[in-house]
């Protein structure tokens, strides 16, 4: 019995010694800070920063300088007016610990003086003065009509410091050449593009008599006038498209950032935008006068402009600005300005703030289309393009968007599919819901004839009725042809047509089917119709001869 109880003893001790060591377990862990950092480490003042921290085994995390409490996991945003530590605390019943970030905030020296810059309105082109003091540095100067020395009068002290073209088309250089003609001008800056035009001849003439020093500029360079610095961004090298060569200019004065863009398009926005180096700005110049070609969402996602101007002619052939870069601008929440409404635009800064002054004030800013807007995708099937081109087009519900099939030479339009149909050449799609439609192009199949179209005449002075326009027919042949039961039509609106009577156009011989009038010396035929014809449906006009078996023998545009 003894040596049993023994054995419950030892036994009982051991369950003891257990069980205290599972209720004293391992001693309890101070908590980890796996990460705590801000990005960036160095700002400007008035930019933000991120905080980002991940924390295990706390049961509290605190930040300082005003944040509090906080999860263990989180990122939160900050806008320290100076350079700020912020420090983290991670605490539980096993400890505190603590880490700590430095944000470098850099403030730019105070500046003197007011920088004013003059979007001037020359009607569809581009000319901007960039004033500080006696300082003034000119971007393109618009088409030689107006020009814009007038204007530079009421502001150019002594020399035009810096005279910069940022591509050789004449809405840009065409002003300039008065300008070196009125006012004498230390350095000219180009880049290097030609042109076969006559304005690019003018101009390359008046430079080299101007005797100023004479820049080619790259991607790098830097533009240093006085107080001011224009980094160039754009070009790196030359392509073939001339917009995009343009040069491209950013401009900081204190805290407020400028960028200039000149006629650039989507592929140099891409460029720079693959080089990281689009900066975010206060001002844009909208590229290529407010053109869809231009101002990508992506470029402006990144450049975030508060403020945006284009420069375009008020009713200007090209539709600028066209409403897919209006609606983009929008979508940053940019403020928009155009020449063609507001006329010359003035921007002044003292390098913290910056205000605009539209000449015409009482015309407020662009109003952002509505909310809803509905994608307009058009294709192609075959050899053929489209106006609007080939691509997905965004329009306001509700919008009428004509759409006109181009066919490539050697090809004729057939029909629309898809979200319309039909035959003519121009349809007009209702913006409701998202559409998308495809022009079908086949290879021309005329008949052989030497009966041919040979002439469309339009003068644009008989008002609206046009009643002396007419289509010219030739028999080149030399055999003569009896034209009846042969059909003209304007293939471009479907109507109208003309059947032709019994009549025999000899060899050589011309008639002409006028819009409503009779000459009995070319034929004595009308379509006999009450208003204009040829030239009214942009962007031209197509008239179709069929013979009397209803095929296609000649076709011929406006």
């Amino acid at each position: 019995m003894r040596n049993k109880s023994r054995s419950y003893s030892i036994l009982l001790i051991g369950v003891i010694l257990l069980l205290a060591s599972s209720i004293v377990g391992c001693p309890p862990q101070p908590p980890v800070i796996a990460e705590f950092s801000a990005n960036p480490t160095n700002i400007n003042s008035g930019e933000s920063a991120t905080l980002s921290w991940s924390v295990t085994e706390a049961t509290t995390v605190t930040i300082d300088q005003g944040i509090g409490d906080v999860p263990n996991s989180e990122t939160q945003l900050v806008s320290p007016t100076t350079t700020t530590t912020y420090t983290l605390t991670a605490s539980n019943s096993a400890g505190i610990v603590t880490e700590s970030v430095i944000i470098t905030v850099v403030i730019p020296p105070p500046i003197e003086g007011e920088l004013t810059v003059h979007f001037i309105d020359v009607g569809q082109g581009d000319s901007i003065l960039v004033d500080l003091g006696e300082t003034e540095v000119l971007i393109d100067g618009g088409n030689k009509s107006p020009g814009v020395v007038a204007y530079l009068n009421g502001f150019v002290d002594g020399a035009l410091e810096v005279m910069v073209a940022t591509h050789p088309h004449a809405d840009h250089i065409g002003g300039l050449i008065g300008v070196l003609d009125a006012f004498e001008v230390d350095e000219i800056w180009l880049n290097g593009d030609t042109s076969t035009s006559g304005t690019y001849s003018q101009f390359m003439s008046a430079v080299n008599s101007e005797g100023a020093q004479v820049y080619e500029v790259r991607r790098g360079d830097t533009i240093q006038v006085g107080e001011l610095a224009f980094n160039v961004l754009h070009p790196v090298n030359l392509s073939s498209t001339t917009n995009n060569n343009s040069i491209v200019l950013s401009l900081s004065y204190g805290r407020v950032d400028f960028l200039f863009t000149g006629d650039a398009e989507q592929e140099a926005e891409a460029i720079m935008l693959t080089e990281g180096i689009v900066p975010d700005v206060e001002v844009l110049k909208v590229g290529h006068h407010g053109s869809r070609t231009a101002s990508s969402i992506e470029f402006l996602q990144v450049a975030k402009p508060e403020c945006a101007i284009y420069m375009a002619g008020k009713g200007n052939s090209y539709g600028h600005p066209h409403q897919e870069t209006i609606i983009n601008l929008c979508e940053v929440c940019a403020e928009i300005y155009g020449t063609d409404i507001h006329g010359t635009i003035i921007i002044t800064t003292d390098g913290a703030t910056y205000d605009v002054h539209p000449l015409n004030n009482n015309v407020p800013p662009v109003v952002c289309p509505s909310d809803t807007t509905h994608d307009l995708t058009i294709s192609v099937n075959g050899q053929g393009t489209t106006n609007p081109s080939p691509g997905t087009h965004k329009y306001d519900d509700g919008t009428q968007v004509p759409i006109t099939a181009l066919p490539a030479s050697g090809w004729k339009f057939d029909h629309w599919g898809g979200d319309a149909s039909g035959a003519l050449l121009t349809v007009v799609i209702t913006m409701d819901s998202n559409k998308d439609v495809t022009a079908y192009f086949e290879k021309e199949t005329c008949v052989g004839s030497n009966v041919q179209i040979t002439y469309i005449f339009y003068d644009g002075v008989v008002y609206r009725t046009e009643s002396d326009e007419y289509v010219e027919i030739t028999n080149l042949g030399d055999t003569s042809q009896n034209l009846e039961g042969w059909v003209l039509k304007d293939i471009s609106e479907g109507h109208p047509s003309f059947t032709f009577p019994s009549y025999v156009l000899a060899p050589d011989a011309k008639i002409r089917v006028y819009t409503n009038e009779i000459h009995p010396n070319s034929g004595g035929f009308s379509f006999g119709f009450g208003k204009a014809i040829w030239q009214n449906a942009p962007p031209h006009d197509v008239a179709a001869l069929y013979n009397a078996q209803g095929q296609e023998v000649s076709r011929k545009s406006y």
